[in-house]
């Protein structure tokens, strides 16, 4: 920078660009079925038991009138002998029933047992089943969903883990990138590598998940481009890494590294304007000359930006921005009326943006 310059700063009203994302289950198994069915045997044992009781009693009630009568005639204390000892079978039988009623009550509850044990197995093995079934079904989330070609969010990007949601062009043999859509991730290339893109149409690049092929050119039949990151945020607040300007129009959600205005750097068809705090490429809206009314930044022809219309001399007085030339700090040369300002504040310069200024009225 050459020594004795007037270099002053102003606040510049710089227009922001917005170039244009049942029942319940069976419980009869397990530990609670063996408990039920231990309770069960026990019951049906004890009603054994009973039973071959009330038969022992009740054999016993029919025989004592025999005996009885017997020991009341003396004539017949033969016959009575005859009775008791008739007696006393009957009772020694009606015991020996009354065992194997018991013995039948514990065949039933042996049963008993049998039936909840099986119960409670096929109770087990259906809850097998249905659980196997239920983790056959859940595996299903390791098979990825094909989502190519849905349409998605470029800022959120939004498509399943194994694709990336990328600009194309709707319209059949066209470059107009007009809409947004998710595409397998198939490349390992991270931003600044050299790429290649199939077509605007299919748009399948080889960058990897963190970017897309950008900047393209068509060389021997190819797209040939770099891998650049994908902004991020909002329309409203746009973010890229350090070092790099979110090229936004819509479809296109794109970082671009920073350009400069004086050299124009940009590849075709973009150029570089100051758009979200920094100077990116961008296409151009419409080619504004020096004290034309602009709306956005990219309103004016490439090299020139948009301030407030007090800082630009002969700027319509219904209009409130106007396009004016940018400068070199070094090499100023503005029209007459108009100095060359520093486009930074002191100290506040990018390293290679030092020398940026805009032709302003004094």
């Amino acid at each position: 920078m050459k020594l004795g310059r007037t270099v002053r700063h102003v606040g510049l009203a710089l227009a922001v660009a917005s170039c244009g994302p049942g029942s319940l289950g069976d419980p009869s198994f397990g530990t609670a079925a063996d408990a039920n069915a231990d309770a069960n045997a026990d019951e049906i044992g004890e009603l054994g038991e009973s039973s071959s009781g009330s038969t022992a009693d009740s054999a016993a009630t029919d025989t004592s009138p025999e005996s009885t009568a017997s020991s009341g005639a003396d004539e017949a204390s033969t016959s009575g002998t005859e009775s008791s000892t008739d007696a006393s079978s009957s009772n020694t039988d009606t015991s020996s029933t009354g065992t194997d009623t018991s013995s039948a009550g514990t065949d039933t509850s042996s049963a008993g047992t049998d039936t909840s044990s099986a119960t409670a197995s096929d109770s087990t093995a259906s809850a097998s089943e249905d659980s196997s079934a239920s983790a056959s079904e859940d595996g299903n989330w390791g098979t990825p969903p094909d989502v190519t070609n849905e349409p998605c969010n470029p800022l959120a990007q939004d498509c399943f883990f194994t694709h990336k949601c990328v600009p194309y062009a709707t319209v059949p043999g066209s470059s107009f990138l007009d809409a947004d859509k998710c595409m397998p991730i198939v490349g390992d290339k991270g931003w600044g590598e050299p790429c290649t893109l199939s077509d605007f149409n299919e748009a399948q690049d080889d960058c990897d998940g963190e970017g897309f092929c950008w900047n393209l050119e068509w060389i021997q039949g190819e797209l040939h481009g770099t891998c650049v990151p994908f902004c991020t945020g909002s329309p409203q607040d746009l973010m890229c890494p350090p070092g790099w300007g979110c090229l936004f129009s819509g479809a296109v959600a794109l970082c671009s590294k920073q350009c400069n205005p004086l050299l124009q750097d940009c590849p075709d068809p973009y150029n570089c304007y100051w758009i979200n705090d920094a100077f990116q490429c961008a296409l151009t809206g419409s080619f504004g000359q020096d004290a034309q009314p602009c709306n956005q930044a990219n309103d004016c022809t490439p090299g020139l930006g948009c301030v407030a219309k007090a800082n630009v001399p002969g700027c319509p007085d219904n209009a409130a921005t106007c396009c004016t030339p940018y400068c070199d700090l070094d090499t100023p040369d503005c029209q007459a009326g108009r100095d060359c300002v520093a486009f930074f504040g002191l100290g506040e310069a990018p390293p290679g943006f030092e020398d940026v200024g805009l032709c302003l009225a004094p």
